[in-house]
């Protein structure tokens, strides 16, 4: 017989993490977000300095159906937990862990505390640290979070759903990969861009560069039968046009007003945004392709409190032989750059899609 203080059969609990505290809580209905109570309040050590031997704590409280008494199975509903940290994490645009379920259908249940162990990355990162992003600035309030929980939970619209979380989720795998592989890291973000370049439908035209178009051009005034014309084009995927075509839609004007990077000349600007994101992709191609190793340069301008480049910096020449190589060196972004990239093309993609998000999106 149970006791009455025994696990409720309809609610269940999971917890979760992340290195920044988030005041307030989110109550709605059937769900709650809330603080855990923590003798592990400061983040900073003796000498004021900030460290990440701390973690905030979270709960996440909502209720299930009832099942069939007579079920065997178990029901796991700890994916709540998976899409709740995805959708905060890029919201916040801070890293949230789920350490799984504590209670759930009657029993208790313990939580995963591995990746609590796994990680120390640079606290000043942007989505590490302590403070809101300077950009789309949701503030760190867990009241803020109504309207990408209630999209998350209640969404119909299954499109936009599937896309938005297949791409965030790299997103938040990106976030958690700084520290233990930076490729790695660097690639979830392209592949997250990709994703959502996907969701967009373009006319073949939109996807022909300049250079491209006058190939065409010059194969209608050669003649060329249309059929022939129909079989190039439609093997001509143009994969990194798409994913270019989508991140400058995506990319509006705030973008460039807030920026994370503390150097005037290391910063995204409307004239340097589309060269550098083609060398992103360019990069990961030779990575795919050849093993080339992106991490070797990605963050060599980056790894500073002071600095925090998002390109970078104009004058340092990469001591490559090769001549395009040096080239996509000179315009990548940094890690900083390109996950802010990322952040601000997931929430303003939910935001041009009906979700309201933050007035900087429209």
């Amino acid at each position: 017989m149970k006791h009455h203080l025994s696990p409720k059969s309809e609610v269940c609990k999971i917890l979760l993490s992340s290195p920044t505290r988030l005041q307030g809580n989110y109550s709605q209905d059937d769900l709650l977000i809330e603080p855990i109570h923590s003798i592990q309040n400061s983040r900073f050590d003796r000498l004021n300095t900030e460290i990440l031997l701390g973690r905030y704590h979270y709960m996440l409280v909502f209720k299930v159906p009832l099942e069939n008494k007579n079920n065997i199975i178990i029901p796991n509903h700890s994916y709540v937990g998976d899409y709740i940290s995805t959708a905060l994490s890029t919201l916040y645009g801070k890293r949230f862990d789920n350490h799984g379920i504590i209670e759930s259908s009657g029993l208790f249940w313990m939580p995963n505390y591995e990746e609590l162990i796994t990680f120390s990355p640079h606290y000043y990162y942007p989505c590490y640290s302590n403070f809101t992003r300077k950009d789309i600035g949701i503030n760190l309030d867990l009241r803020e979070c109504h309207s990408i929980v209630d999209f998350t939970l209640n969404s119909k619209n299954e499109k936009l759903f599937r896309y938005f979380f297949n791409a965030a989720k790299f997103y938040l795998s990106s976030i958690k990969s700084i520290d233990s592989d930076l490729d790695k890291a660097y690639l979830d973000l392209i592949t997250c861009g990709e994703i959502l370049s996907n969701f967009y439908d373009y006319q073949k035209e939109e996807l022909y560069d300049p250079d491209l178009r006058q190939l065409m051009e010059r194969l209608v005034d050669y003649h060329v039968p249309d059929k022939d014309l129909s079989l190039i084009k439609n093997r001509l995927y143009q994969v990194k046009r798409r994913f270019v075509l989508t991140l400058s839609k995506l990319i509006n004007e705030p973008f460039f007003d807030k920026t994370e990077s503390r150097r005037e000349d290391a910063k995204f600007t409307k004239e340097n945004f589309e060269k550098s994101i083609i060398a992103a992709y360019d990069l990961r191609s030779r990575y795919v392709h050849t093993g080339f190793q992106l991490k070797d340069w990605i963050e060599i301008y980056a790894e500073s409190e002071y600095n925090l480049s998002e390109v970078q910096i104009p004058g340092l020449i990469p001591n490559v032989d090769d001549k395009d190589l040096k080239n996509k060196i000179i315009r990548v972004p940094t890690y900083v750059g390109l996950e802010r990239v990322m952040r601000f093309a997931l929430l303003r993609f939910l935001h041009t899609n009906g979700v309201y998000i933050h007035s900087d999106l429209d």
